[in-house]
C-alpha cells in the first residue's frame, strides 16, 4: 500500500533485531560445537538436529530484520505490518475491537481482539482463547505501553469513539 499524508511511520529497532540475531547465532554455535565434540545420547542429538534448523533460521529472519527493519504505518483508514521477509498486512481500525499489552514469559507485545466484522477462523478462536487474538512483534523500537496507547488513540478515533486529545491507556493481560 501507498503512503498516505497524514501516515505515520514507526519502524522497528536494528538493535532489537542485532540482539535477537545474535542469541540465535550463539545457539546455533553451541550446536555444531555439539556436533563436532561428537555429542551423544537422545537429548544432545535431538537437541542438535532441532537447533541447528531452528535457530539457523532465526538467525537468518534475525539478520534479514537488521537489513530491512519491521514497519508499522499507522493509517487514517487502519494499520499496516511490513515484516520481511513476509509482505505487508493491512488491518481496518474497523475490524479491531481494543489493543493492549499482552504478557508472555516475561516479554510483553501488543494485541489486539478482532470485532465480528472480521471472519475469524479457528487460530484466531484459539488465540482469542489464550488471551491474545493477534500481537505485533516485539521489535519496534518505541516502548510496548507507547505504542498499543497510540494505536489504541487511532483505533478510537477512526471509528469515533472517544475525542483526538485523549491518549488511550491499555489494559495489561498476564
Amino acid at each position: 500500500m501507498s503512503a498516505h499524508s497524514g501516515d505515520q511511520v514507526i519502524m522497528g529497532s536494528r538493535l532489537k533485531a542485532l540482539g535477537l540475531t545474535a542469541i540465535a547465532a550463539t545457539f546455533v554455535g553451541i550446536a555444531l560445537w555439539m556436533l563436532h565434540e561428537h555429542a551423544t545420547g537422545f537429548k544432545a542429538q535431538l537437541g542438535i538436529w532441532i537447533g541447528i534448523p531452528l535457530f539457523g533460521a532465526a538467525t537468518i529472519f534475525g539478520i534479514i530484520q537488521v537489513i530491512k527493519p519491521a514497519r508499522l504505518t499507522l493509517r487514517a483508514d487502519g494499520f499496516e505490518l511490513s515484516q520481511p521477509p513476509k509482505g505487508a498486512k493491512f488491518t481496518p481500525w474497523s475490524h479491531v475491537e481494543t489493543f493492549y499489552i499482552f504478557r508472555l514469559r516475561g516479554n510483553k507485545f501488543v494485541a489486539y481482539t478482532y470485532t465480528s466484522a472480521r471472519p475469524q477462523g479457528v487460530i484466531s478462536k484459539v488465540g482469542r482463547a489464550m488471551g491474545a487474538q493477534a500481537t505485533l512483534p516485539n521489535l519496534f523500537s518505541m516502548k510496548t505501553e507507547e505504542l498499543a496507547g497510540l494505536m489504541e488513540s487511532r483505533r478510537r478515533q477512526a471509528v469515533g469513539t472517544a475525542p483526538t486529545a485523549i491518549a488511550a491507556q491499555p489494559q495489561i493481560v498476564s
